[in-house]
């Protein structure tokens, strides 16, 4: 059984959603691209690794040309597409495969292999870009031999990553989020991203998800497990899920121009949770992102609530629909008064600012019921007692809303259509008349 989350959003201003150009003061329609990580390459691999990387910059950049854009390349790892009078939907169309294209494609140095880190930015503030460059996401690097090598051995984790994300070696499973007194009773079905090992292991995002924020690649990550959801909230109109997203995701501009066009046109907004989790410091256009997406009709939720970055000051600046409770509050709670007092105290500044509490972490019947005693007090609209942990379940590739039947049948990911979740090369679409 699912339910849908009746939270209405707060209807509040935004930038337009339909432009008919991206133009500056010349009429023409412009965007820059920007390779972040020029100089960790070149700490990391030298000069080689800098011609490999500019290498693979202009390879895209051609394709580009050859699809009637005028490009400039102002100085290496910076790039202006001009797009003259095309519309903003269709120069949007181009920058994602543009910056998807220059971050999935591994660069090859010898026996070496490494992602560029990149972003973009408009010439005027639309749905997808605002005007200037957002901070890098990439970590400083020091110039010096322990850091190069940590960052060799970071990137080896994107590009296996990366590599098992295309070729297959990639899964969901999937946890509810359920009432506490009755766990018939889902609020949403998580995803979670697992990755198949080239020894057969399953990794969790935990073990990779950090080294892509570092490395300021975790938005291309990012991006594919959105996709990825998308589908599956087309392909069957029963399901509510939930996905993750980095802080360093929620930003507005080209990497999520289609998945918006995709919400805005269909009716699965409504059916969908945006988990934005605190693993990295949010950048300042987040409320923006968040506004957008509830615009949109999408529930978000503010994940690890009490361990993140500024915890109390995202939730009061992003207003968002679900606080999720970290795990390691409910798992300390029985210890002490003190860690029973501090769970209390997190639920109710959470039911403070969302209508919706989510105590994570849940792994036994009194933790349960402790948990659900606090949030009693505190409930919101719905009054109930909303919880997610593996007391309910362990995350599953079984997915209920797919089948009628009692008995599980996994369905592989690589069985869906997954019309959406990989990018075209430029060329392509070039060829097929929709560049």
């Amino acid at each position: 059984m699912s339910t849908h989350l009746q939270v209405a959003p707060t209807d509040v201003g935004l930038p337009p959603r339909t432009l008919d150009t991206i133009q500056d003061v010349s009429g023409e329609a412009r965007v820059t691209i920007r390779v972040d990580n020029f100089s960790h390459i070149l700490s990391a691999y030298g000069a080689a690794g800098i011609t490999a990387a500019v290498a693979t910059v202009d390879l895209v950049l051609d394709q580009i040309r050859k699809g009637g854009c005028s490009v400039s390349t102002l100085r290496p790892g910076h790039a202006e597409i001009s797009f003259g009078q095309r519309s903003l939907l269709e120069a949007a169309e181009i920058v994602e495969v543009v910056v998807a294209e220059l971050s999935c494609r591994p660069v090859h140095l010898g026996d070496h292999h490494f992602h560029l880190a990149v972003t973009c930015s408009a010439a005027s503030i639309g749905t997808w870009g605002t005007a200037g460059h957002s901070p890098s996401t990439c970590e400083p690097l020091h110039d010096d031999e322990g850091s190069a090598a940590q960052y060799h051995r970071d990137m080896q984790v994107a590009v296996d990553t990366f590599a098992a994300l295309f070729d297959g070696r990639f899964h969901m499973s999937w946890q509810p989020v359920v009432a506490a007194d009755r766990p018939t009773k889902v609020l949403y079905n998580e995803a979670l991203a697992r990755i198949i090992g080239d020894d057969g292991e399953q990794l969790s995002p935990a073990l990779f998800v950090p080294t892509l924020e570092r490395l300021g690649l975790v938005r291309a990550f990012d991006r594919q497990m959105v996709a990825i959801v998308l589908d599956e909230l087309e392909a069957f109109p029963g399901a509510v899920l939930g996905v993750n997203i980095s802080g360093h995701s929620a930003r507005l501009d080209g990497w999520w121009s289609s998945l918006f066009n995709r919400l805005q046109r269909s009716d699965i907004a409504d059916r969908l949770v945006v988990e934005i989790t605190e693993t990295a410091a949010l950048p300042p256009e987040a409320p923006m992102f968040v506004r957008a997406l509830r615009k949109l009709g999408c529930r978000v939720a503010l994940d690890d609530f009490g361990v993140g970055h500024a915890s109390v000051r995202n939730a009061i600046s992003l207003c968002p629909d679900i606080v999720k409770i970290d795990a390691f509050f409910v798992r300390n709670s029985g210890l002490s008064d003190r860690s029973g007092a501090m769970l209390e105290h997190l639920i109710g500044i959470a039911g403070n600012v969302a209508p919706i509490v989510i105590v994570e972490g849940v792994e036994g019947l009194r933790q349960s019921e402790h948990a659900a005693q606090l949030q009693a007090r505190h409930a919101g609209p719905s009054g109930e007692c909303w919880q997610q942990g593996y007391h309910f379940g362990k995350p599953s590739f079984w997915r209920s809303w797919r089948h009628d039947g009692a008995e599980p049948r996994v369905v592989p990911l690589r069985d869906l259509a997954m019309h959406s979740t990989g990018f075209r090369p430029w060329f392509r679409a070039a060829s097929e008349g929709q560049a």
